[in-house]
């Protein structure tokens, strides 16, 4: 498997587990700044809005929030 993922380091292929932690990292992260820094939420959510044509990642961090509220 170390392999692998060296091989297509080398070639410059994105590894999709990676890709995927680091999207549920940022979707956490602008979750938990809901809670904490609201203005500075309030700027990268419309700065996602605006590069995110489909709305699909605004909608996982809506959800994210939802979960945690409902864990408190």
């Amino acid at each position: 498997m170390a392999r692998k993922v060296a091989e297509k380091r080398a070639n410059g292929i994105p590894i999709k587990s990676w890709q995927k932690r680091g999207q549920k990292a940022y979707i956490s992260r602008l979750a938990n700044m809901y809670f904490t820094h609201t203005i500075k939420y309030l700027k990268a959510i419309k700065r996602l809005e605006k590069r995110d044509g489909d709305r699909k990642r605004v909608n996982q961090v809506k959800r994210k929030i939802v979960q945690i509220t409902k864990s408190l």
